[in-house]
């Protein structure tokens, strides 16, 4: 490659007088030359232009079309999309339109996804409990609590358990049945107690970091319940998989309409949001920035503008 090629652009600062009725025709053409870097202009007595009507609803049309681009993921997909007609009127017209269509779609697909992680994630938490129980073979309504008798159960270090075993029934052995499973370095405790004993109860474990553990209900053993669980994660996996499918469907029918549609937001919200840096008299704007030696602004569009 010639070493040319490798140094950065040269840039020259420049400051043109605009006529208003071309504006929109000169930013339009130093935007897809994507070769001028506008500046706030040096003199603060000149009158600012300002905001246009409707910037605000424009930027957040814009948003919600980025917001739809991001979730069907249309930007990776090379594609060619041309307006017959493009005026800002026909394009927010467009724009409306697609949104009416495809929004409805888009958040209906969303909290799919999000209801099918929120079940995966439910699924590995009660996974990751229930391991620790695997080998212990009684149904788990046997750890449920009754109407008067309280059933805790929680996960202790086993540096902590002898320990802990021994000050509950030092404190509380007429009133505390407790007992242990597992082996390793984290172990099991279950204990058995009338309800009115729990506040008696809840300092101890507080005093050695017993983690408690609320057990599903259900009249399979853990290692039951854990095989009932891999079926159902099998059954996200499929579920995802059909969603996914929606979206690939919708993202080749639209993707060409939702990025050419976004783009020309985009760079009518970029020329929007350069219009306070712009000075203004009676029938001209007055721009300054810094721009690339290769791009010419024409005196047809520009009255003496002037490099610096």
């Amino acid at each position: 490659m010639p070493k040319s090629l490798l140094r950065s652009a040269d840039m020259k600062g420049f400051r043109a007088l605009i006529p208003q009725s071309k504006l929109d025709q000169v930013l339009s053409a130093l935007h897809e030359a994507g070769a001028a870097q506008f500046r706030e202009i040096s003199q603060e007595e000149i009158e600012r232009e300002e905001l246009e009507e409707g910037f605000y609803e424009i930027n957040s049309i814009m948003g919600r079309m980025e917001e739809i681009q991001d979730f069907f993921n249309t930007t990776d997909k090379k594609t060619t999309y041309e307006l017959e007609d493009e005026s800002l009127e026909n394009i927010l017209d467009s724009t409306r339109d697609l949104l009416e269509e495809v929004e409805p779609k888009k958040e209906e697909l969303a909290s799919e996804k999000r209801r099918i992680e929120e079940k995966r994630e439910e699924y590995h938490t009660q996974k990751n409990l229930l391991s620790f129980l695997e080998d212990i073979d009684v149904p788990l309504n046997y750890f449920q609590s009754t109407e008067k008798i309280e059933i805790l159960s929680g996960k202790i270090d086993e540096d902590e358990l002898d320990e802990f075993m021994e000050n509950v029934r030092e404190n509380l052995s007429e009133k505390v049945f407790v007992t242990s499973f597992g082996v390793g370095g984290t172990r099991i405790v279950v204990l058995v107690c009338r309800k009115e004993v729990v506040s008696d109860l809840r300092p101890i474990l507080y005093r050695f970091g017993v983690e408690m553990l609320e057990l599903p209900q259900s009249d399979k053993t853990p290692k039951q319940f854990l095989e009932e669980l891999d079926d159902k994660l099998e059954n996200l996996k499929e579920e995802e998989k059909q969603i996914d499918e929606k979206i690939e469907k919708i993202k080749e029918r639209k993707a060409p309409e939702i990025n050419a549609l976004t783009e020309y937001l985009e760079i009518e919200v970029e020329r929007l949001e350069c219009l306070p840096l712009f000075g203004r008299t009676e029938s001209t704007t007055i721009i300054e920035g810094q721009k690339l030696l290769v791009i010419s602004l024409s005196t047809q569009s520009c009255q003496k503008p002037t490099l610096f």
